[in-house]
């Protein structure tokens, strides 16, 4: 694949929020920041064939206009209909980044399946936001060599920002934070359950949760029914530029995460932002988690689906204050060295020459 310019056709990218959107808008600010030209296209989608010729023509067009030499995909499905059609039409090479549920999803209809695999088998290369998003295509059957782990990172700007965030929340309070997608994978009813036996010895616990989402009625109703609403407080989607103050406010930032069927949580781009900011993450143990959280060091990782080890994961820390200031500064180094983009973007490389 000869050097040249790059067009990324993706689904998400801000301002869409969510952490797909800011994985690519990282990556392709690495990408810009080390010399290579990249050009971000969303895909046109609509419904029947006239909705993918225009999809297949105008990336096309965008292809000769911008004398792109490699297609970069995000969504393997349904964007990488069009990166093969182009592979074989135009010969042009493509590379796909995976996130986790884009490749488990399709798996559970043989068509799709068929077609996952295919795209990916064709593909120059992919590029897997975990290891455990790498060992899901490799079960695939595609070689493992051709398959690059690029992790998430924290923007740097979320950091600076955060040196003089302020949050004001209630005086006097101890804060659990949850910052996400309300779904129930990720966990939050979990951590309502748990607050009855943790304010039990921590009265002053307030849980705040940021972020919307179709299980915001569910939780509600869940923290009325335990008479813990006056111990929540739902925020809702929160503007990027206040998020910042949020993590500064938090004590503990918690979200134990689980997999439901084929909904997963690829690894957790959260938990580094917390550590970002100095404080001790707790964290359930699926998907790609396990990576963004290493156990007894940046955080502590739990069942998914047990609430008394996620009340005890809480208030062991709550109750060993050096043992929560050694895991937030532990995982604020670890975001430094590994989690930086310049670093991750190093891996690339050899997918270009």
């Amino acid at each position: 694949m000869r050097k040249g310019k790059i067009l990324l056709l993706t689904l998400e990218f801000p301002p869409q929020i969510g952490g797909v959107a800011s994985y690519l808008a990282g990556f392709v600010e690495a990408l810009r920041g080390a010399g290579r030209p990249v050009t971000v296209l969303i895909a046109p989608l609509g419904r029947g064939l006239f909705s993918w010729r225009h999809q297949i023509i105008t990336t096309w067009r965008a292809v000769r206009r911008e004398q792109s030499s490699v297609l970069v995909i995000s969504h393997v499905l349904p964007v990488g209909y069009t990166a093969l059609i182009l592979r074989f039409c135009a010969r042009l090479p493509y590379i796909v980044i995976v996130h986790g549920l884009d490749v488990l999803a399709p798996q559970g209809n043989p068509w799709k399946r068929f077609w996952l695999m295919v795209i990916l088998k064709n593909a120059h290369a992919v590029i897997a936001n975990s290891e455990f998003t790498k060992k899901e295509v490799v079960r695939l059957g595609i070689a493992e060599t051709l398959v690059v782990v690029v992790y998430p990172c924290v923007n740097e700007r979320l950091i600076t920002v955060g040196a003089d965030a302020v949050f004001a929340a209630p005086s006097g309070k101890r804060i659990l934070l949850t910052l996400g997608r309300l779904v129930a994978r990720k966990g939050h009813d979990a951590v309502i359950r748990t607050l009855p036996a943790i304010a039990a010895q921590v009265p002053e616990v307030l849980y705040i949760i940021a972020g919307d989402g179709p299980e915001r009625r569910r939780l509600e109703q869940l923290a009325r029914e335990l008479g813990v609403s006056e111990r929540v407080l739902f925020l809702g989607a929160v503007p990027e530029i206040n998020i910042p103050a949020l993590y500064a406010a938090a004590d503990i930032f918690v979200m134990p995460t689980r997999q439901i069927g084929a909904d997963v949580e690829g690894f957790g781009l959260v938990f580094l932002e917390a550590n970002a900011f100095g404080k001790p993450v707790v964290g359930g143990r699926s998907g790609g988690v396990s990576e963004a959280i290493v156990d007894g060091e940046t955080g502590l990782l739990v069942p998914p689906n047990d609430p008394a080890a996620l009340a005890e994961a809480v208030l062991r820390l709550w109750q060993n204050s050096d043992l929560a200031a050694r895991l937030g500064e532990r995982g604020r180094e670890r975001v430094r060295e590994e989690f930086r983009w310049e670093v991750q973007i190093q891996k690339i490389w050899p997918l270009f020459q």
